[in-house]
């Protein structure tokens, strides 16, 4: 393990010595390549906003490609910069300077995620090729090189091509072609050596060269879907608010395959396209399915401020009554002007397709009126059932108030209770 004695990893290729008299320089531009997925491009502290193929880039500008996403920049000077999933990569200076030789300067910085850049030969020592990453800075002169930036903050310089000489202090040392060198958090670096099967074989580098360096012995397939994953794991919503979902694909090792067109379905809810949304409280299963394989998501329905649940077992159409303070009564056939308001009329008339109990009644936050609050549990269709247990639980601000239990025995018997509401919040 060596340690740098200079801010950063300098990787440099040595190009032929020139004469360069600088005295200004002139702006140039890049051109966006969206490869794949979702693309996004903010200029200097803006917010990001999506990126168009084709869109002029310039100093300044910050490109960003989300999990599904994949760009290139195309520099003015023919030289390429690739962007792989979830990376971050800002252009610092896009410029020609003024001298003898109109040397070419291109410098940027890498957040993170892992790039892969094509360099033309430059033949003059003042044109130059800068990546800035969190531990490292990456100088070089006609090449090719991957720049990964790892999960541990460390970053990782592969040379598929060309000649680089690392900088440690005056010394320098070379690392050749199929070498790589991790520069660390703290400062130190690991002695070059050669890119290991499962990076140069690897998904992002084998994408690259088997492309823009059309390497004649690559034959490359897409691996195939091994699964898929929705997104957002978890969401809480309230009641009927419709939650957004998108899917990815991977393969077997886990390497994301981009954005793929799922459909989805809800336990207790309703989806259309990729929104779902349900009306009853509590947790709701939503399932995403393509090509054969399926994932799970979470989506809270949350109670409001006040939520009346009656629940209870078997075929019995029971009803849930709850009469606000004021003097308004929510249930099956009328919600309040409050906003009280019935979630589902669970064993309708014993019709089979009817929503199965629970039934809550519920207001929206800021909406329960204060006072005294009545509820009425009353027993309408037996449907075969006899007597029926329930249980009537009451929230408040989140808060369980009143949790009851009791039994209907016949038809037109009913049970009631209530509780108070003193404060909003």
């Amino acid at each position: 393990m060596r340690r740098l004695s200079l801010v950063g990893l300098v990787l440099l290729v040595v190009a032929a010595a020139g004469c360069a008299s600088s005295s200004g320089s002139t702006a140039e531009t890049a051109e966006l390549r969206i490869l794949a997925g979702t693309v996004e491009v903010a200029v200097g502290s803006g917010d990001f906003a999506a990126a168009v193929d084709g869109q002029v880039l310039e100093a300044g500008h910050t490109v960003r490609t989300r999990t599904d996403g994949r760009a290139a920049i195309e520099y003015f000077d023919g030289s390429v910069t690739r962007l792989d999933h979830d990376t971050s990569f800002t252009i610092t200076t896009l410029e020609t300077l003024n001298n003898d030789d109109e040397s070419k300067v291109i410098e940027g910085e890498q957040a993170n995620g892992n790039t892969y850049t094509r360099v033309v030969s430059l033949t003059d020592s003042a044109s130059r090729f800068d990546v800035v990453t969190p531990t490292a800075t990456a100088s070089v002169q006609g090449t090719v090189y991957a720049v990964i930036i790892n999960s541990d903050g460390s970053t990782t310089v592969a040379v598929i091509d060309g000649g680089v000489n690392v900088l440690e202090g005056g010394t320098e040392f070379a690392v050749g072609v199929g070498f790589m060198v991790t520069v660390y958090a703290d400062g130190t670096f690991s002695d070059p050596e050669p890119i290991p099967a499962e990076l140069l074989d690897g998904d992002w580098i084998t994408y690259n060269r088997c492309d823009i360096d059309v390497e004649s012995d690559c034959d490359i397939e897409p691996a195939p879907l091994a699964s898929i994953e929705i997104s957002p794991g978890t969401a809480e919503v309230e009641a009927d608010e419709p939650q957004e979902y998108t899917a990815q694909g991977f393969d077997a090792e886990g390497n994301p395959l981009g954005a793929v067109g799922a459909t989805y379905e809800i336990t207790d809810g309703t989806c259309e396209a990729a929104s779902c949304s349900a009306a009853s409280p509590g947790e709701h299963t939503v399932t995403g399915s393509f090509g054969g394989f399926t994932d799970t998501a979470t989506l809270t329905v949350g109670l409001g401020d006040v939520a009346v649940t009656l629940d209870w077992e078997g075929p019995a159409d029971i009803d849930l009554w709850v009469t606000d303070p004021n003097g308004e009564t929510v249930r099956y056939d009328s919600d309040s002007s409050s906003g009280g308001h019935l979630d589902d009329d669970s064993n309708k008339d014993c019709e089979a397709d009817a929503p199965p109990p629970p039934e809550t009644i519920s207001w929206e936050p800021g909406t329960a009126p204060l006072g005294s609050y009545s509820v009425t549990v009353d027993y309408w269709t037996e449907c075969g059932a006899g007597a029926v247990e329930f249980t009537v639980t009451v929230t408040v601000n989140g808060q369980v108030i009143l949790s009851t239990t009791s039994t209907l025995t016949d038809v037109d018997d009913s049970f009631e209770t209530g509780f108070e509401v003193a404060s909003a919040s």
